[in-house]
This record gives C-alpha cells, structure tokens and sequence, in this order.
C-alpha cells in the first residue's frame, strides 16, 4: 500500500527532540529557520545550548521563558550565561 500524504506527516510534540540530534551548528540554524525556533523549543525539556538573537520576536519569547524558567528552578541550573552586545 503506498501512502503518498507520509512525508506530510509531524510529530509537533517532539520537535525538539531533532535538535538533539544535530551535531552542527549550521544545521541547528537550518532547523530554526524551517520550523521556527518556537516549534523547536519546549520548556519542559530546554537541554541544550541557546544563541538568541533579541531583535526576533519568537527569540525574544524563548528568552523570557529561559528566564522564567531559571527564576522558578534557580539561576545554578544553567550555566556559562553569556550576554554579547
């Protein structure tokens, strides 16, 4: 049976599980700009490194969440905190 809607199909719930599986910098980019940074970004599991470009909204709001997130559960779960300009 051929299925021609499959390469259609998404898992939104998992997401951000892909950008734990790419090993590069460019692709993790790459993946921002196809899905959005906001669809790849889930608060229950925020593992990973962030580079946030303010001047963006979406990353504006993955920022304010990181913060919330640090003010709830203490600022020593997240490490090397770098502000650049």
């Amino acid at each position: 049976m051929y299925l021609s809607g499959v390469t259609r199909l998404h898992d939104y719930k998992n997401y951000d599980f892909i950008k734990h599986a790419a090993k590069y910098p460019e692709v993790m980019q790459a993946l921002y700009q196809q899905f959005g940074i906001l669809n790849m970004f889930n608060p229950h599991r925020p593992n990973g490194s962030y580079l946030l470009d303010l001047a963006k909204y979406e990353e504006q709001i993955v920022g304010k969440m990181l913060g919330d997130l640090a003010r709830q559960e203490g600022v020593l779960n997240m490490t090397d905190i770098k502000f650049d300009g």
